[in-house]
């Protein structure tokens, strides 16, 4: 198996067991809370242009992306 030098971004490992169930209770209790007050759920895509980003005024800083190329 290949080493990787590089790291990887923390929104890209495994969730296991435990986390998975915490993370589903946290999830649980957020959307009991939220629905409650009227909010609804909206799911945006998990790939994005660029482009998108590049016009965010700073808020995304770039070289804080994960770039996929084809």
């Amino acid at each position: 198996m290949k080493r990787y030098d590089r790291r990887t971004p923390a929104s890209t490992r495994d969730l296991l067991f435990g986390e998975c169930e915490e993370l589903r209770r946290v999830q649980a209790q957020l959307c009991t809370l939220y629905e409650g007050r009227g909010y609804r759920e909206v799911m945006t895509p998990s790939l994005e242009f660029e482009d998108v980003f590049e016009h965010s005024h700073g808020q995304v800083p770039m070289e804080r992306t994960v770039r996929v190329s084809d």
